[in-house]
């Protein structure tokens, strides 16, 4: 049984998330890997800590509104009735107005509101993954019978900058439409038939830990796209090496350049202050004076797997 597809999911199957691929989203929806993990990323904790100040900010700055909280991850979320009873919501929370309209209301934090996906205090500039996750809650809601809900208020805060901002982004049930379409056309693809979606540079690891090759001992004979793919690696790699090692001695020269002059910077160009060292274990000398110590600290990690390149650019 596969689960139901929710609003922090819905940029990642576009390919719209910085945080999560399609890959790794299918492998939660298939079960592959946990849907929810035990423990928050430190972003993930920070938001989860700031979300009730948020929308009590919110709701000061809506003249006092009554806002109520969104199904939490261990309760029932929103759930379509048929034909898309495989769509979910758990908006952060939601409120009705003095004129009797609804509102989703979503609490999020950013390092620093950047002018290419933020726009003004106001409008409705949000990022566009943050503006797919509330358009589908609000047409999974109204789906559901919680609405109707014309439109929902994001409320940001860069703790980075002290900056406070309130987006309000309106419901569109044509651009709903097409999301769960989109959304739907990539279920029925991957999820419903297990073929998993194309690779990202980013999901490695995780087909590292997912299929970790404890009972994989075979050779593949390599196809014609197997070789042009290792050949663009191993060039790829040479690239990147000539441009380490170019980088590396321009540093160089600017860095002695300094020296010969005692200083420890470049008017506009470079600075190379004194830093005090690395504090570091010394786990060897550790383990001789604690071995019990370093017996009962050290975990096993999962297995994974390590790639080597075995052909060369010039390989046939």
């Amino acid at each position: 049984m596969t689960a139901t597809i929710g609003s922090s999911d819905v940029a990642a199957i576009l390919g719209l998330s910085p945080w999560q691929t399609p890959l790794e989203t299918w492998a939660r929806l298939t079960g592959l890997v946990p849907r929810y993990t035990a423990t928050d990323t430190p972003s993930q904790r920070r938001g989860r800590i700031m979300e009730g100040a948020l929308l009590a900010a919110l709701s000061d700055e809506l003249g006092g509104v009554s806002i109520v909280r969104g199904p939490a991850i261990h309760e029932e979320p929103w759930v379509a009735p048929p034909p898309y009873e495989w769509a979910h919501a758990r908006p952060d929370g939601w409120h009705i107005a003095s004129d009797g309209l609804r509102f989703i209301d979503e609490a999020k934090t950013a390092r620093r509101f950047s002018e290419e996906e933020w726009g003004e205090d106001g409008s409705d500039g949000v990022p566009v993954y943050y503006a797919a996750q509330v358009v589908w809650q609000m047409g999974v809601a109204n789906l559901a019978g919680r609405g109707p809900f014309s439109a929902a208020y994001l409320v940001a805060f860069s703790p980075m900058t002290d900056d406070f901002r309130v987006y309000r982004v309106e419901h569109d049930e044509a651009r709903f439409r097409g999301l769960l379409e989109a959304v739907r056309s990539w279920r029925e693809r991957h999820v419903l038939t297990g073929d998993p979606p194309r690779v990202h540079a980013a999901d490695l690891p995780l087909l590292a830990r997912v299929f970790p090759g404890r009972d994989c001992r075979r050779t593949l004979p390599p196809t014609d796209a197997d070789r042009a793919t290792a050949r663009a690696l191993a060039d790829a790699r040479r690239r990147e090496r000539t441009a380490k090692a170019t980088g590396d001695l321009l540093q160089a020269q600017l860095c002695e350049r300094m020296v010969a002059h005692a200083a420890d910077a470049i008017e506009g160009i470079a600075r190379w202050p004194a830093v005090a060292g690395k504090r570091g274990l010394d786990a060897d000398a550790l383990a001789v004076a604690h071995p019990d110590i370093i017996e009962r600290f050290t975990r096993q990690g999962p297995p994974t797997r390590r790639f080597w390149l075995t052909c060369t650019p010039d390989t046939e």
